[in-house]
């Protein structure tokens, strides 16, 4: 028994006290960040965190005490249940900065997103424990990726991808402890790679040139990148030149007309991959035939390495459309957060400033200059570390907010090893996969080195259905915890 748990009812007291100590922190810095705001905002924030805490505390005894090893029984509806809630947001949802992932009622909103982290896991973990040592096969991998893929597409409607973006992590460390075959998963992650990279380069030329195309160089641009010169003909030229942009003098009328562009040399670079998907299928399918007729293990992997490109490119396609503007503006603004100081990267310079001035020892409870004079944006919710690095300094604030994660993560990892059955691991695996992608996330986005997606940090940015969520998914930690060791 760990010397952490209480002997008789195995109690993780290291798990609960840095879970309550967090809470606690997060309800302190969200009243020093809210207090210099408008009586309406303090309250949206700071009030109802502390009525958030109420029916989390009931859910954290209801989850506590009920046998987890009995929810496997309504997996199906916990996954059916996740879909419906993801279509009736989109369809009866509250949009909020830009994202329809909301409902709202009287004042009070709910972030199914959230809770369908939870639901999914107990989806997964019931399949890949059903799956036993068939997830080696190739067959039962696939349907293992199907499984999040509607909850993926339904978030990414709503225009939240950095929701969306947890579960890639949260699928493949359960596949992993799962024993799916590493050779599936090494294609999966070549997949993936190939997903973003060709999903941000065709926006990230399109950025990169913006400036020649609204001095109309065209030309140039073709001329001085091979990119541009691949994917465009002489017919295309002439297309983007019709409209002089360095004549008009109307910034609405330019603005529609560079968008127009934009859009032009966007759908050239899905053409152009299209054409490179049906040559991919084309040495797919001739593979695919002469490894039937030969059997040579080079014509095998022939075959799958044209699958992966296939798939990565035809993903990217969506991924290309999917992208707007500012999300390709997030992405390149932290590789120089200098580039664009009052625009697209002054939210994380601000971060970065607060943190900095923070020192050591920081400027004390409700004193600091960034927080006080509201440079630091969205500061209860996303950048509420910014406000702890620059009111408790490094030793006694950001030192202090790692411990007490890595406390969570290092405990819940722990309970995943030593869990009773297999589906309890994978159940602990899950929750502790979500933890950690919140704070490396949002943490990394703090200090610069993630773009800004918009993921709360656990027990700490405001939002009662994060606190809830959060609070379910310790309190299941701890129920897998209380059962009997099993190696």
């Amino acid at each position: 028994m760990n010397q952490t748990s209480f002997s008789r009812y195995n109690v993780d007291i290291s798990l609960i006290l840095a879970s309550i100590f967090l809470i606690i922190i997060g309800i302190l810095f969200i009243y020093s960040a809210g207090h210099t705001e408008s009586p309406d905002k303090f309250f949206q924030h700071y009030i109802k965190q502390l009525i958030a805490l109420i029916p989390g505390i009931i859910l954290f005894f209801i989850f506590l005490f009920i046998n987890y090893q009995k929810l496997k029984n309504y997996t199906i509806i916990f996954y059916i249940l996740a879909i419906l809630l993801l279509v009736a947001v989109l369809i009866f949802g509250t949009p909020i900065h830009g994202s329809k992932s909301w409902f709202s009622f009287s004042g009070i909103s709910f972030q199914p997103s959230e809770l369908t982290k939870l639901l999914f896991i107990f989806t997964l973990a019931k399949y890949i424990e059903w799956c036993g040592k068939n997830i080696l096969k190739f067959t039962y991998f696939i349907i293992a990726l199907i499984i999040p893929a509607p909850i993926v597409a339904l978030i990414i409607l709503q225009n939240d991808p950095g929701t969306a973006l947890v579960y890639m992590p949260i699928t493949i460390i359960m596949l992993i402890i799962g024993g799916a075959d590493i050779k599936h998963l090494s294609l999966l992650i070549f997949t993936g790679i190939i997903f973003v990279f060709f999903s941000i380069l065709p926006n990230y030329f399109i950025k990169k040139s913006e400036l020649d195309i609204k001095k109309d160089r065209i030309e140039v641009i073709i001329q001085q990148n091979i990119v541009y010169s691949m994917i465009s003909t002489k017919e295309d030229i002439r297309e983007l030149n019709k409209v002089k942009l360095s004549t008009l003098n109307d910034p609405v009328i330019l603005k529609n007309e560079l968008k127009k562009k934009n859009d032009y040399i966007k759908n050239l670079f899905m053409l152009f991959l299209l054409k490179v998907i049906a040559v991919c299928i084309v040495l797919m399918i001739i593979g695919y035939i002469f490894y039937k007729i030969f059997k040579a293990p080079v014509l095998y992997y022939f075959t799958i390495a044209f699958l992966v490109f296939t798939i990565g490119f035809t993903a990217s396609i969506g991924g290309q459309k999917f992208l707007k503007p500012h999300h390709i503006t997030r992405i390149l603004g932290i590789f120089n957060l200098n580039e664009d100081p009052q625009g697209s990267s002054y939210n994380q310079r601000q971060s970065v400033i607060a943190i900095g001035s923070g020192g050591i020892l920081g400027h004390g409870l409700l004193n600091g200059p960034q927080n006080r004079l509201n440079y630091i944006p969205e500061k209860v919710t996303d950048f509420i570390f910014a406000v702890i690095g620059e009111e408790w300094g490094f030793l006694r604030g950001s030192l202090l907010i790692l411990a007490l994660y890595s406390i969570i993560i290092y405990r819940g990892f722990m309970i995943a090893y030593n869990a009773k059955d297999y589906y309890g691991t994978l159940l602990a695996v899950g929750i502790t996969t979500i933890f950690f992608s919140h704070i490396f996330i949002n943490l990394s986005m703090c200090i610069g080195l993630w773009p800004v997606m918009g993921l709360p940090l656990p027990f700490l940015s405001a939002g009662g259905t994060s606190l809830i969520t959060g609070i379910i998914g310790i309190a299941l930690l701890m129920n897998i915890s209380q059962k009997r060791y099993v190696h």
